[in-house]
């Protein structure tokens, strides 16, 4: 396939749902298979991406296909948010 290769991020927040595994892994599947993207999957929720830390790993068809056997969600989330203490220009 021609042209630039994308890198995509999947967040999950709040509680887990019923059947959120399955869509992350048809996300992953379509997204490396037929469009050859790169997808990345953001650990602890919110923590993961504005934390001090951000906890990054790169989602595979063969990590997301462990998930749908489990329950909850492949990634780690949380329900408690970051204080957001810095400010925001709009």
């Amino acid at each position: 396939m021609g042209g630039a290769r994308h890198t995509v991020a999947l967040n999950t927040g709040g509680g887990d749902c019923p059947g959120l595994n399955a869509v992350i892994r048809a996300i992953v599947k379509r997204a490396t298979i037929q469009l050859d993207w790169k997808i990345l999957g953001i650990r602890d929720s919110f923590d993961g991406i504005l934390g001090p830390k951000t906890d990054v790993i790169e989602l595979t068809r063969d990590r997301v296909a462990r998930g749908l056997s489990k329950g909850g969600s492949i990634f780690d989330f949380t329900w408690r948010g970051i204080s957001l203490t810095f400010g925001a220009d709009f």
